[in-house]
């Protein structure tokens, strides 16, 4: 009786598993609000970004995105990181979007803050977020790297 049982459960998540192509995911980046609050010394400044993630599910099951781990880009140069716990369900061949927030502050910013603003005030820079989404299965939590591009989101 338990072996029948086994079995089902083991086919049951090899299916699962074999019906999640990480292909079939795409993010975009819908907008980025930058928020500045300079201060002095520089690293006592804080700079934050918001951003809207549409993630784009175009396997035939509904997944569960648990969060995010990520980093936002300014022509291909680091400026912030962030982690999302955000859980939103994703249709079969749906959508939905994640609200992230990022900061950079303290020491870090002594460097960047001059260039940050310059980049994000440009509305010609290229704005990248890469990182790890973490997908719900039902063997547990699957971690698939992604990186959405995007040019002029900037909303003030």
């Amino acid at each position: 009786m338990l072996f029948p049982l086994l079995l089902l459960v083991s086919l049951a998540c090899r299916s699962s598993l074999q019906d999640i192509d990480p292909e079939k995911f795409s993010y975009e980046v819908d907008e980025i609000r930058p928020h500045f609050s300079f201060a002095i010394p520089v690293s006592a400044s804080i700079v934050e970004a918001d951003a809207t993630l549409r993630v784009r599910n175009e396997n035939d099951i509904r997944v569960k995105l648990e969060g995010i781990d990520f980093e936002l880009l300014v022509n291909d140069r680091r400026v912030m990181r962030g982690r999302s716990t955000e859980k939103i369900d994703l249709p079969a061949r749906g959508s939905g979007t994640l609200q992230l927030t990022a900061r950079a502050s303290g020491d870090e910013l002594r460097e960047l803050v001059g260039e940050i603003a310059d980049r994000f005030r440009g509305g010609d820079s290229r704005y990248t977020i890469r990182g790890n989404a973490h997908y719900r299965t039902i063997i547990g939590v699957i971690d698939i790297p992604f990186s959405a591009d995007a040019r002029n989101v900037i909303r003030r």
